[in-house]
């Protein structure tokens, strides 16, 4: 009886390690663009579609730079825009980028990009099935609101 309860306990412990759910199990839903490089990300971008749906009633527009910086414009609560910068890395051998906000806050995830063109790429963060459309468009001149008003309803970055 002794032994049969240790198989009992040994098959219970390996089926609970193996439904660990940790984020990162997650396969890519996107291809990454593996080989891409910093010149072919460089440029301005808009947010066209979040998690495969067009209707993104919110504005996203995202700046990245040659040197790894970024200027993130977001509209997501209708009080206005708002603007973050930061440095952001990306590694080509496995197409993914992340990036920190100026004050030090890292981004929400890390993102594989994939299905970039000239005129369009898909960043999938890690471990979600969450995946974002950007269409390279140029930024317009956007009313960015003062940071007092701007944090009235705290908005976290999009990022």
């Amino acid at each position: 009886m002794n032994r049969l309860f240790r198989y009992v306990l040994l098959v219970c412990t390996l089926a609970c390690g193996s439904c660990s759910g940790d984020k990162e199990d997650i396969a890519p839903i996107i291809s990454p663009a593996i080989g891409a490089d910093i010149a072919d990300l460089a440029g301005e971008w808009r947010l066209c579609a979040w998690s495969g749906g067009s209707d993104l009633s919110k504005e996203v527009y995202l700046r990245l730079n040659a040197d790894r910086t970024f200027t993130l414009y977001q509209n997501l609560v209708s009080h206005g825009f708002q603007q973050f910068d930061g440095t952001f890395s990306f590694d080509s051998a496995n197409a993914t980028i992340r990036g920190s906000y100026s004050d030090g806050t890292s981004w929400g995830g890390v993102y594989i990009v994939g299905s970039i063109t000239p005129n369009s790429m898909q960043w999938q963060m890690v471990g979600t099935s969450d995946i974002a459309t950007y269409t390279r468009t140029a930024i317009p001149d956007l009313t960015i609101e003062p940071a007092s008003r701007a944090a009235l309803p705290a908005c976290k970055p999009f990022l």
